[in-house]
């Protein structure tokens, strides 16, 4: 903060703050900054990719706050505060308390334009964070929540551990198929990125045979014609419910630990069933084999 002020007061860059016009130019940085935080709703909703406006109002608030420090350090009030510009005899009456004055008014004012921008940039983060959840395409990320105790107990360095139930699968070689059905093929698989992140993979249709939940190594995509309800909290987890009352919810708790819950459709059934009938019940695969589970 020190060196910002140190800079916005020199002579050079006193006469640019001082400029005549540079109130209006002031207060186009806010008006074009607010338009653009107040576009992104909108753009959102017309599908238009979202971060060229976000970086324009982060970077219209920045040259806000810039200005607006710049025109409080460069103006007459607070020089007329400043016994360093005071003229010799008035030099000479100062006193530290004046001084000190000076110096008090001028980082106070300073921090409290600084206190008053900083409530758009956490507006536009946040903006842009709760648009981002209402997506039916994106990425689950990795959160920091701690593993959830589970059947198969501490996971192996270089693998993961998949819980869904009281069930779980670790998993040290990718692709890998935890859960198949000999009607349809795979249901639940696990996959890993090239930047090491591990993914679900899984295929979730209707009874009719559409899409509901696609979740692959490109990340995650919810049919919003097959579903009555989507909900993402954070960037960790997935929650779907379709027409039909089929659930999935997936969490994908830290680096080496997902978990997974919730319901699908055999071809042609409405009703949804479990993942895994009540009779498997707590069972722990390391490595069993491919795949882990085989149901109907």
């Amino acid at each position: 903060m020190n060196s910002l002020i140190g800079f916005l007061q020199t002579q050079r860059v006193r006469r640019l703050f001082q400029w005549k016009y540079s109130n209006w130019l002031l207060g186009l940085f806010w008006a074009l900054g607010l338009g653009a935080l107040l576009a992104l709703p909108t753009l959102e909703s017309e599908h238009i990719t979202l971060w060229p406006a976000v970086a324009l109002a982060y970077a219209l608030f920045v040259a806000a706050l810039i200005w607006s420090l710049g025109a409080w350090l460069t103006s007459k009030k607070l020089a007329t505060l400043n016994p360093a510009l005071w003229n010799r005899a008035n030099k000479r009456r100062a006193t530290g308390n004046e001084r000190l004055k000076h110096r008090l008014i001028k980082y106070s004012v300073a921090l409290a334009i600084s206190a008053l921008v900083a409530p758009f940039f956490y507006a536009t983060y946040r903006i842009n964070y709760r648009l981002e959840l209402t997506r039916t395409v994106g990425v689950l990320l990795p959160g920091s929540d701690a593993t959830l105790s589970n059947v198969c107990g501490p996971i192996p360095a270089g693998g993961s551990v998949l819980i869904y139930g009281n069930n779980a699968a670790v998993v040290e070689r990718f692709p890998h198929t935890v859960l198949l059905s000999r009607s349809f093929g795979q249901v639940i698989g696990l996959d890993r990125r090239s930047d090491g992140a591990v993914v679900v993979l899984l295929d979730m249709k209707d009874p009719e045979g559409k899409t509901i939940v696609h979740s692959g190594l490109d990340g995650f995509t919810v049919n919003p014609h097959t579903v009555i309800y989507m909900e993402r909290p954070d960037r960790s987890t997935l929650k779907v419910i379709d027409e039909y009352q089929a659930e999935l919810t997936i969490r994908y708790l830290n680096p080496q630990a997902l978990q997974i819950a919730g319901s699908f459709h055999y071809p042609g059934r409405k009703e949804s069933v479990p993942f895994l009938p009540p009779t498997i019940s707590h069972v722990c695969t390391t490595n069993f084999g491919e795949p882990d589970v085989t149901i109907q």
